[in-house]
């Protein structure tokens, strides 16, 4: 029942992204109802953020973005 609002799409990929520092209680149902209702939804956290540091290509972008969002 709250409003939810990630920081941004990328339309070429159809997922939303949210990027996350740290992670609140309440966050996990918060995706979970915004996949259920939109669609996928990538949660970039610390870990990924790194992961897409190392990579140097689109193509590496587009695998992490699409693994992470679950779609």
């Amino acid at each position: 029942g709250q409003w939810y609002g990630p920081d941004f799409v990328l339309p070429e990929l159809g997922v939303t992204v949210e990027i996350k520092g740290v992670e609140d209680p309440d966050d996990r149902a918060k995706w979970d109802a915004f996949r259920e209702k939109v669609g996928p939804l990538a949660v970039i956290d610390k870990v990924v953020l790194q992961e897409i540091r190392m990579i140097d290509t689109r193509e590496g972008f587009v695998e992490i973005v699409t693994r992470v969002s679950g779609s």
